[in-house]
């Protein structure tokens, strides 16, 4: 067991990104790792107690890992920028596995396919099976034709033992031009860049909108109003073509102003209390000032 006082500190919530490749070094004393990624350049990771590791499935030490183990990785961004590795699996035999990321380049001759996910700045490049289903969000049937350069894409592929990683099926998110509605929470704003952040309520994901202050009515906008948000993606960005505030948070206000009403009625029962006591001593005095000396 780990001494409380030198265990690392529970991992913070953040977003993970699955990335594959070949150890290249490992180090599990300083707790160093560098790895070939697929299709890209070599990334230096660092892990320690909270990482999971395993080898098919089964958990294994650190030190167990070695040279040019085949490993897919469930990473983040650490403090100074460094990437943490959550999980490591060390995989000897090959299985599918899932990426996030953005199609940057698509040859339909060759079906070859350059994806960036959010943490590599080398993209990934994989080959899209000739029967690969494909499909756009919401499940409708798309084509090849549809995986275009700024696409966001949820991509399921295979590595066989060549290193080469096929694309059995691929879900296009959002391409480019795409309008999406989103409705929810407001949990950022920056008025001044015209930058939002919505929960939206259909898959409890934040979508961050930029829109033009100018252009819609902010004057009810705040963090916590209820928001209908149509926005286009551009590639880059989501861009609000209308945007429309639904609630204004009166509900919080509400909540507070019974929580003021309580305490001020818990007020006022006290000072009745209080009045009571003060007549009946009072009564008290003067019946006795009445008895005959």
């Amino acid at each position: 067991m780990v001494d409380p006082r030198i265990a690392a500190r529970p991992l913070p919530k953040k977003k993970l990104s699955l990335i594959g490749g070949t150890v290249k070094e490992i180090d599990p004393i300083r707790n160093r790792m560098t790895v070939d990624i697929y299709g890209g350049k070599e990334m230096k990771l660092i892990f320690d107690d909270r990482t999971k590791v395993t080898r098919n499935g089964a958990e294994i030490s650190p030190l167990l890992i070695r040279k040019s183990d085949r490993v897919y990785l469930d990473t983040q961004l650490a403090s100074q920028n460094k990437i943490f590795a959550k999980q490591i699996q060390v995989v000897t035999k090959f299985e599918a596995a899932d990426l996030n990321g953005q199609v940057v380049s698509f040859d339909a001759k060759t079906r070859s396919i350059e994806l960036r996910d959010q943490l590599s700045a080398a993209p990934f490049r994989f080959v899209v099976d000739q029967d690969a289903a494909i499909t756009a969000n919401g499940g409708k049937a798309a084509t090849m034709a549809d995986l275009q350069p700024g696409a966001l894409v949820m991509a399921h592929f295979n590595s066989g033992p060549s290193g080469r990683s096929t694309i059995r099926d691929i879900n296009i998110l959002a391409a480019p031009g795409a309008e999406f509605t989103l409705y929810g929470r407001v949990n950022h704003l920056d008025l001044r860049s015209g930058v939002l952040a919505v929960q939206n309520k259909a898959d409890d994901k934040a979508y961050e909108v930029k829109f033009s202050p100018a252009q819609f009515k902010v004057d009810d906008l705040a963090i916590g109003s209820e928001v209908a948000v149509t926005a286009k993606f551009n590639g880059q960005d989501y861009v609000a073509q209308s945007l429309n505030v639904t609630s204004t948070g009166q509900a919080a206000k509400m909540d507070s102003d019974e929580g003021a009403d309580t305490k001020d009625a818990g007020k006022s029962d006290k000072d009745k209390d209080s009045k009571k006591k003060d007549e009946k001593k009072k009564d008290n005095e003067k019946d006795s000032d009445e008895e005959p000396k």
